[in-house]
């Protein structure tokens, strides 16, 4: 039996999921429970306010792909430094994940500053760790 591929998501339809996504109490209640089906029905409770018609699980997928082309834009940057990003979401995403990914990253590996501040995310911004700090 042959899986159904949904119709692909417009911009306006992404922007819509982005906006009710970055929502604040969103993201607290993804942060906090590992299971989230009702997060991701509310989000498509509000797509359909809107006049769209996407099901939690589609909305979950899409929230998913657009995290992972965040990351793969981010990395890319690091990278490839001053080439522009072609990520059409990159802001929207950076907005809310941004915070989130540089101080994930550094809680994997395990630097941490004084005050709670990741090195990463020291008192001038990213990629402020120097040797006298670690130490």
């Amino acid at each position: 039996m042959k899986a159904e591929r949904s119709v692909n998501w417009t911009v306006e339809e992404t922007q819509v999921l982005l906006c009710a996504w970055s929502d604040e109490r969103v993201q607290k209640s993804l942060a906090e429970n590992l299971r989230n089906r009702h997060v991701f029905k509310h989000l498509s409770t509000r797509m359909s306010e809107m006049g769209f018609c996407r099901s939690p699980h589609q909305c979950r997928l899409r929230v998913k792909t657009l995290k992972a082309n965040y990351v793969r834009a981010q990395l890319h940057r690091s990278v490839n430094g001053a080439q522009p990003c072609t990520f059409k979401y990159f802001a929207e995403m950076d907005a809310v994940l941004g915070p989130e990914l540089l101080t994930g990253l550094a809680r994997e590996h395990g630097c941490k500053g004084g005050g709670g501040q990741t090195l990463l995310e020291g008192p001038t911004g990213p990629s402020h760790n120097t040797d006298k700090e670690r130490k």
